[in-house]
């Protein structure tokens, strides 16, 4: 058995045993005794456990999906659902730079031009006769 279809599998006894999250307004808020014990695992985020027992909740046709062996992974059936959402490098070289300082952002010019150079004088040894 490879690899593939070993996590496959998983996923498979995942979705066969997910239960499904309350609704946010079932959930006790803190204060009155309904504290988290700090043993507790939080209940959101992008744990594998957490994004099946969303989809059941959820999205049970991609639960039935997972059942059947059709994601490879829990984070490929989550991005099907709408879960979990890819951001393009585009917008991640974009929130980078806002987060940059003034040096960073200046050694980032000066990489990017110096690049840019020496593409210019490739591409112009390549055109020459």
């Amino acid at each position: 058995m490879d690899q593939n279809e070993r996590k496959r599998r998983q996923v498979q006894r995942m979705a066969a045993t997910a239960q499904p999250l309350q609704p946010a307004e079932h959930h006790p808020g803190p204060g009155r005794g309904h504290t988290k014990k700090p043993h507790e695992k939080a209940k959101t985020g992008n744990r594998s456990d957490y994004l099946v027992a969303r989809m059941a909740r959820d999205r049970p046709d991609i639960l039935e999906r997972m059942k059947a062996g059709e994601f490879a992974s829990v984070r490929e059936a989550a991005r099907e659902a709408g879960i979990i959402k890819d951001v393009s490098l585009v917008t991640q070289v974009v929130r980078l730079w806002e987060k940059a300082t003034p040096e960073e952002r200046q050694a980032i010019r000066q990489r990017l031009g110096i690049d840019a150079d020496e593409r210019h004088q490739r591409k112009a040894r390549i055109t020459s006769p």
